[in-house]
């Protein structure tokens, strides 16, 4: 095999696919390679006993719903309005793209460069992060309701059991091991995948493109698009990580991989039909763009432990210190807490 060519950055994405499968405890052939499970997640739900294992592929089971339309500090109307604001920004960067900078072009010529696509799940973000908001404000709260089966506490059908579920929404109950669990609605999931992706994205593209892509184009005069669409949108969401309890999964990286091999496939695509690479530094020809393709799966990565260690892990740290109160002040539980055996920070 050459080191040039389709077949190393084709294994690279192929290898790296197959790979964060076996990393992930719930995938049928995870024991076959005994790799460590690197699981992180920044805030469990109070229903799951402390260090417990998730019982599903993407850890619905150790999550609460609710976290992705609350905050600590701010009311969830403040919230909502944070999140309108997503929207106003991402309105007005196409505005400003459109008049001042290169202007938007055809679909075709918009939609093959990356740093445009992600920005375009930036806006999604936005829009689904909204529509959870609006939801927890209009509908209410995700709640959990008594659960069935091998295992489950004994309790009424009805009045109060019935009133757990999610207003208006489909949904059933479920348990997974020993202890209850949130039902996480479509919308929640989608919200969720679509925060962790676009965070990762958001992130790495930013150092991508003005440590790789700007220095290398032909003109260096900035567009006053430039920073909008490459930096500053990353303050929309260090905001919405920093005051919602959003939480953020190792596990879904998976989907972060998914969606990079998927813009890979399609790069590809395009210089298969027209013989022009959208980014000419990760042209399989030159040899030194095998760097590019080894790094392309772990850099969003990174970027992942940055805004969980940086970001989320500290955010919950004070968020317990203010839930706490003055000096630990003791004093009756808030409704729905976990019992005593369930406080404290769970180890991964």
């Amino acid at each position: 095999m050459t080191w040039t060519g389709p077949g190393v950055p084709v294994a690279v994405f192929v290898v790296a696919n197959i790979l964060i499968c076996f990393f992930n405890e719930n995938f049928p052939g995870a024991r076959l390679l005994r790799l460590p499970r690197l699981l992180l997640i920044s805030n469990r739900s109070e229903l799951a006993p402390p260090n417990s294992r998730p019982r599903t592929y993407w850890c619905w089971d150790l999550l609460n719903p609710n976290h992705q339309a609350t905050s600590f500090c701010v009311g969830p109307v403040l919230l909502l309005c944070l999140r309108c604001m997503y929207l106003l920004y991402f309105a007005a960067t196409l505005l400003v793209y459109q008049y001042t900078g290169s202007g938007l072009g055809t679909a075709g010529d918009y939609f093959k460069f990356l740093t445009n696509l992600s920005f375009i799940l930036f806006g999604l973000s936005g829009l689904f992060g909204t529509a959870v908001s609006a939801h927890h404000l209009l509908r209410g709260p995700c709640r959990v309701r008594q659960p069935h089966g091998p295992g489950a506490a004994p309790g009424p059908r009805g009045g109060a059991a019935a009133a757990g579920a999610v207003h208006g929404a489909d949904v059933r109950a479920a348990e997974y091991g020993q202890w209850r669990v949130y039902e996480y609605p479509l919308l929640y999931k989608l919200h969720l995948l679509l925060v962790e992706t676009d965070a990762c994205m958001a992130l790495f593209i930013t150092c991508f493109f003005w440590a790789l892509v700007f220095p290398l184009q032909h003109k260096h005069t900035i567009d006053p698009s430039n920073p909008m669409v490459h930096g500053c949108h990353n303050f929309f969401i260090l905001l919405d990580l920093a005051f919602s309890r959003i939480p953020l999964v190792s596990y879904h990286y998976q989907v972060v991989l998914w969606y990079g091999t998927a813009y890979a496939v399609v790069m590809w695509s395009i210089a298969g039909a027209t013989g022009e690479w959208v980014y000419p530094m990760m042209n399989w020809d030159i040899p030194w763009s095998l760097i590019a393709y080894a790094l392309l799966p772990i850099l969003p990565f990174i970027a992942l432990l940055v805004w969980y260690y940086v970001v989320v892990k500290p955010r919950e740290l004070v968020g317990q210190r203010l839930a706490a109160g003055p000096r630990g002040a003791a004093g009756p539980p808030p409704q729905g807490s976990p019992p005593a055996h369930q406080h404290g920070a769970a180890r991964v």
